[in-house]
């Protein structure tokens, strides 16, 4: 009979992560450092993608960022009598401004606005290679695309969006198979 012989578990909580990503999104300062990038950065479970979408109308607030968690992967590699399992997560942002005058403000900037594509260029640079303080954690963008968000009903002309993925390693454990 085969003895497993196990080293330290080194991965990271997913929430541990995702919670050091909300407090870094939180943290980030709009270019003229006159206050916070986003006046709302909250966390959503990936159940509640529809109420992200639809908070996103509802809140007054003009910049806004919700993470949502996405996949959690183990890729294994054996070498010999060891078995190497690392875990990857991946999660998204979704990144909103709004102009509720013409609309294009929303994206593009304006003298009261951000922009989206400024908005996602700054979190983008400032998250890019970030450890958050754990050991094998280095976050890396994904894919992105602008979105508009509606309402069923269309009573809402809605909020311009940015949807950007993000993926990092978050750690790994080695087995030993000995008999």
């Amino acid at each position: 009979m085969a003895t497993v012989v196990t080293a330290p578990k080194h991965f990271h909580g997913t929430l541990e992560i995702l919670k050091a990503v909300e407090a870094q999104v939180a943290a980030l300062q709009l270019p003229d450092a006159s206050g916070p990038l986003f006046q709302l950065v909250r966390l959503y479970d990936s159940s509640e993608i529809d109420k992200a979408f639809g908070d996103t109308l509802a809140c007054r607030q003009q910049r806004l960022c919700f993470i949502l968690p996405g996949r959690v992967t183990f890729q294994r590699e054996s070498n010999g009598r060891t078995m190497i399992v690392r875990k990857e997560l991946t999660f998204a942002l979704l990144i909103c401004d709004t102009d509720r005058r013409t609309g294009t403000a929303a994206v593009f900037g304006g003298p009261n606005n951000q922009g989206t594509l400024a908005l996602h260029d700054q979190v983008v640079d400032a998250l890019t290679g970030q450890h958050l303080g754990f050991f094998e954690v280095c976050l890396a963008p994904d894919d992105g695309d602008d979105i508009t968000v509606t309402s069923k009903d269309d009573s809402d002309s809605g909020r311009k969006g940015w949807f950007q993925s993000f993926a990092t390693a978050a750690g790994k454990s080695g087995v030993g198979i000995y008999g």
